[in-house]
């Protein structure tokens, strides 16, 4: 039996699942109509079992797995490095040894990231995301790879937020393996049926497991030491999600929030997220209702029903080369009725649609994207044709970061570096208390960070403009600080702008060669004067 703490943690459970009541629906239709590769949330389907019966057009999926690839690929591409360190404190970057253990930490994480299981595990995020709206990635500590990942299935958690909107509370119900269990969790500690089942031999078996992770000052369950400010139970349930919850498997603590859940968009006073998936289902289900119509009218204008009048001796032969016998004076077999359905206009109205959903996924915005890639275009001509994506797209990249990328960024630092022996550079004395910020910069951060370099261009040039007739004006900028905006905005790496002291000596450099060529101007001027005065003199002296 639980103890009371331990039954009031598993009992919240119950009110967390009657919030999602609303949600199983609209999460099975996108599994339906347009992501049947995952989880089913309401039906339940033998694996392997087709989930394809409701889609007549995959448009839609096609359009999901390009929108979930185009973030993969423009905003966490395993190629290319998307993410870096900096002190908030900017002038600390001027220092060699906070510069080299921030690289050294972005190192280490990328590597990291490729050892472990890091980039599938976010592929299958982004199509939750992308699909359902909202994604969940478990990140946990690993003996071999330092680091493992884990995307939930969407319905097999329920969540809660904080009062700053932030999801500080998960639980997962999902079934496992004796096998699997017997490996993760002390024998000692299973439960009487899993135990049997091990002795059975029956590995494979599947048990009903709910991980509860929730903050220590909310419940505290009890054992678990008071500097974990996030505390955790792994219970084993007898049946579906709330059922049961008699066994605890295991309990502890987080240093912090091993789960990293993000939202598309959220409506207020909702916890799951609304989006593409979510918000042009009506779309979808109209394309396949539209597509099936399309398909049933060609069938009928290529194989229209007969009408077959008496008379005939034999089987009827509609196939090539087929003959018929009939007595004389029968009619001849003739269609039903006469075809009117006007196929070209019913195939114009889906491809409308069509293009339709392939834009609410944002696949005209990752297909410009690639041509920035292959050198086709431009960021400027990037941004004429999609500043308004782009700014719509914003909320949603901020969301991401806020959310996903960096909960998970933090979150796997914080498990290197605890680690011994260390895999992280010590700290420099120097930041200790200082805040570290992320700076993101992938292609999809950098053509975000165009819109506003184009803004700072915009004004810079209209000020440039007045000054031809206030010349006075452009004492007001500082063009040291717009150097270091820009070349922020743009995300160049950093070691490729001189640092302050550099610019000093240069800019002392070349005001001490200007001040040695102005006094050989000097002298220069000054000896050609005297030399027109006495050659002047001499003139006068032979004229008197």
């Amino acid at each position: 039996m639980l103890e009371s703490q331990e039954k009031k943690v598993f009992d919240r459970l119950k009110d967390l699942d009657q919030d999602f009541t609303s949600w199983e629906l609209r999460g099975q239709d996108v599994v339906d109509y347009l992501a049947p590769s995952r989880a089913d949330i309401i039906s339940r389907r033998q694996p392997g079992a087709s989930k394809t019966e409701k889609i007549f057009d995959t448009t839609p999926t096609d359009a999901l797995n390009k929108c979930a690839a185009g973030f993969m690929g423009y905003h966490t591409s395993q190629a290319a490095p998307w993410f870096g360190l900096a002190t908030l404190n900017r002038d600390l970057m001027d220092f060699p040894d906070v510069k080299f253990y921030l690289q050294e930490v972005v190192r280490t994480l990328q590597l990291v990231f490729h050892q472990a299981n890091f980039y599938t595990q976010m592929h299958e995020f982004y199509i939750d995301l992308c699909g359902f709206c909202t994604g969940n990635m478990f990140i946990g500590a690993d003996p071999i790879n330092y680091l493992f990942f884990k995307t939930c299935p969407y319905g097999q958690y329920r969540i809660a937020e904080n009062y700053k909107g932030l999801v500080d509370v998960v639980y997962r119900a999902y079934p496992e393996t004796a096998r699997n269990l017997e490996t993760e969790f002390e024998g000692e500690s299973l439960p009487d049926d899993v135990k049997k089942a091990l002795a059975d031999d029956r590995y494979e078996e599947k048990f009903q497991i709910v991980h509860a992770v929730w903050p220590q000052t909310d419940v505290d369950i009890g054992g678990v030491p008071a500097m974990f400010p996030f505390q955790y139970a792994y219970f084993a349930s007898a049946g579906g999600m709330t059922a049961g919850g008699e066994h605890v498997i295991e309990k502890g603590g987080f240093f912090e929030f091993p789960y990293a859940v993000a939202r598309w968009s959220k409506d207020s006073g909702e916890k799951y997220g609304r989006g593409p998936g979510i918000d042009n289902m009506p779309d979808i289900k109209t394309l396949q209702k539209q597509e099936k119509s399309i398909l049933k009218a060609g069938q009928k204008a290529v194989d229209p029903p007969l009408d077959i009048p008496p008379g005939y001796r034999t089987a009827i032969r509609t196939g090539p080369a087929g003959l018929n016998f009939r007595a004389q004076g029968t009619e001849g077999i003739r269609p039903l009725y006469e075809f009117g359905a006007n196929i070209p206009i019913g195939a114009d109205l889906a491809e409308q649609r069509r293009e339709r959903i392939k834009k609410a996924f944002y696949n005209d915005v990752f297909m410009l994207l690639q041509n920035i890639q292959k050198g086709q275009m431009t960021i400027p001509e990037l941004m004429e044709r999609i500043q308004e994506k782009l700014i719509i797209l914003g909320p949603v990249i901020g969301r991401l970061h806020h959310e996903a990328t960096g909960p998970i960024i933090e979150r796997s630092y914080g498990i290197l570096a605890r680690q011994f022996p260390p895999v992280l550079p010590e700290l420099p004395e120097i930041l200790v208390n200082q805040d570290i910020e992320i700076e993101y910069i992938s292609p999809l951060a950098k053509a975000q960070r165009a819109a506003e370099i184009r803004t700072s261009m915009d004004a810079l040039n209209m000020i440039f403009a007045v000054s031809e007739k206030i010349p006075n004006i452009v004492d007001n900028i500082n063009g040291d600080e717009v150097a270091k905006d820009v070349w922020d905005l743009s995300g160049i790496n950093q070691k490729l702008l001189n640092d302050p002291r550099t610019v000093e000596a240069i800019r002392q450099q070349r005001a001490e060669q200007q001040q040695v060529e102005q006094q050989k101007a000097d002298m220069l001027l000054a000896a050609e004067v005297a030399s027109k005065a006495g050659g002047a003199l001499s003139a006068g002296a032979t004229l008197q």
